[in-house]
């Protein structure tokens, strides 16, 4: 597979967010007893830059807004497809906002 940074302008929205949501369930969620985020894409205007926001349901075992940032792998994580390139995302801390009650939003920007 190439390294080529992916050029997500030909891909719609729902593959890249089906790609993402791979990646993040297999590396983030299932090692941090997250169940069943909920994800929205947008694409920032006037870049290439594609923002992924993910809605958490602070459940036993699983990390709190308060604890996110620490938990395992949340860092960032690598989208993929053969043809397509590489897309590395990465958290942005200062986006995590707190939803209600136990839920909360984390946010992820590609780099």
């Amino acid at each position: 597979m190439s390294n080529m940074r992916m050029n997500t302008s030909n891909m719609s929205d729902t593959e890249i967010l089906e790609l993402f949501e791979n990646s993040y369930n297999s590396r983030i969620a299932e090692p941090n007893n997250i169940d069943e985020p909920e994800f929205e894409i947008e694409r920032l205007l006037g870049s290439d830059t594609v923002r992924v926001f993910a809605k958490l349901y602070g459940m036993a075992g699983s990390p709190t807004v308060d604890t996110y940032e620490s938990a395992e792998n949340v860092g960032g994580l690598q989208i993929s497809r053969a043809d397509k390139g590489v897309l590395n995302f990465r958290l942005v801390p200062d986006e995590t906002r707190t939803i209600g009650g136990n839920e909360y939003q984390v946010v992820y920007d590609s780099v």
